[in-house]
């Protein structure tokens, strides 16, 4: 199964994104637009562009030319119908991407950050996609039985997306929960912590939002 890192343009608090996330063996690293600009701050270096370049400062929103150091560049209309993250990972699951890490892409304009939580429906059972920064790690779950460790985010959230979730059990948490019916509409999940490596969640029917957060936020 091909991993890919998808690198958008906006990646709060980077310093706090653990390096071997950053530096593990990808098949592919495709850089958003502008993500080019994160990904030559990160050191990262990028086998794919894709965008319609409205904001990449390198070329001040010019679409690089065929002298650029990426190998491929893909170019994007102005006027599309999904966002140019959404085609990074449909292009990553084209090319045989199983899991998919997006780096950023939440804060900032909140119809982004929805839309970006939306992939993770999207390809709920076809693919795993994580996003992360420098305050969140976040992946939706379908039902079944996960073991959940901290890796540095102290503060466990779970939230019903698009439905509820039923038989909800929790477990190495400070506030257990067992065969709960959790819906879409209550707070009652979030700000747990992992008392025990690993917490384990699982559930019978639904799709279970996983969000797990630092204690602070920088400055």
């Amino acid at each position: 199964m091909k991993s890919a890192l998808i690198v958008t343009s906006l990646i709060s608090h980077p310093v706090r994104i653990r390096k071997d996330l950053i530096e593990a063996p990808y098949d592919m690293i495709i850089c958003c637009d502008a993500g080019l600009d994160r990904a030559e701050e990160l050191g990262i270096v990028p086998d794919i562009i894709i965008g319609d370049f409205d904001s990449l400062e390198k070329t001040q929103g010019e679409i690089p030319d065929s002298g650029t150091s990426v190998p491929e560049v893909i170019t994007l209309p102005h006027e599309k119908d999904m966002t140019d993250t959404e085609a990074a990972c449909d292009l990553a699951f084209s090319r045989g991407a199983g899991v998919m890490t997006i780096l950023g892409g939440i804060g900032g304009r909140f119809d982004h950050t929805m839309a970006n939580i939306g992939l993770m429906s999207k390809y709920l059972g076809k693919a795993d996609i994580f996003i992360l920064d420098g305050d969140n790690f976040i992946r939706m779950l379908a039902p079944g039985k996960y073991n959940i460790i901290s890796a540095d985010y102290k503060y466990l959230g779970l939230i019903a997306y698009g439905g509820p979730v039923s038989g909800l059990t929790l477990t190495g948490t400070y506030y257990p929960l067992e065969d709960h019916y959790l819906t879409a509409d209550t707070s009652l999940a979030i700000s747990n912590e992992i008392t025990q490596e690993p917490a384990v969640v699982s559930f019978d029917s639904g799709q279970l939002l996983v969000i797990q957060s630092y204690e602070t936020v920088l400055p």
